[in-house]
């Protein structure tokens, strides 16, 4: 599939908006260039975060 640059442009655009607007919400970025590489570092990430204690806003835990 060839992309035109003016398509390139509108794409790269649209990520920085989106990374500027939402970035905040995300500890970590995977780009897939590689899938088998993409795929370890998501399952190296889930399993950090299974081991070690997240912090959450106190307004997201609902006590009843």
């Amino acid at each position: 599939m060839d992309i035109l640059e003016e398509e390139l442009k509108d794409i790269i655009e649209k990520a920085r908006e989106m990374e500027d607007k939402y970035g905040h919400f995300f500890d970590m970025v995977i780009i897939n260039n590689d899938t088998e590489r993409a795929y370890h570092q998501l399952l190296s990430e889930i399993n950090s975060l299974e081991r070690e204690p997240q912090w959450v806003p106190a307004a997201w835990v609902k006590v009843n």
